[in-house]
């Protein structure tokens, strides 16, 4: 991200002019994608180390099923509002990830898709069998062109 420098106005009441950031202390701050830091805070985010996070084989099942879980959910919604979520695509995906609304742990692949078309089968306004059969092609579609 871009940086550049802003000066500090301080002055508790200016009329506008930083989008309604007039409250920083004075001195200097850096705007990072819209954020202001300090120069120490800046420093401070520039020593963290990245962290690794190593996923053995075991665990990898559990993985793959809970992305397909959500990915039901989404593609379930991306179907039915074709393309443009509403207000209610929060619930719809959720509530047909069973990973997201039951904290499910899958064993593979195939469970997690066999429940994915249930819930789309007992849980949203629209259940259709052709329409759950479709998602679970665009799920693997997805997968397969990566």
């Amino acid at each position: 991200a871009a940086e550049q420098k802003v000066p500090g106005s301080g002055s508790g009441g200016g009329g506008g002019g930083e989008l309604g950031r007039d409250e920083l202390s004075s001195g200097s701050a850096t705007v990072v994608a819209g954020a202001f830091w300090t120069e120490a805070e800046t420093e401070q985010m520039r020593q963290f180390r990245n962290k690794e996070f190593l996923i053995s084989t075991a665990e990898l099942p559990a993985i793959w099923g809970g992305l397909i879980s959500i990915l039901v959910g989404y593609v379930y919604d991306n179907r039915t509002t074709s393309g443009d979520p509403s207000v209610e695509s929060p619930w719809t995906i959720c509530t047909l990830s069973a990973t997201l609304s039951w904290l499910q742990d899958f064993t593979g692949v195939g469970p997690a898709l066999v429940s994915g078309v249930r819930r789309c089968l007992v849980y949203p306004y629209i259940r259709n069998w052709a329409l759950a059969t479709k998602v679970a092609q665009d799920v693997c579609c997805i997968f397969s062109n990566g």
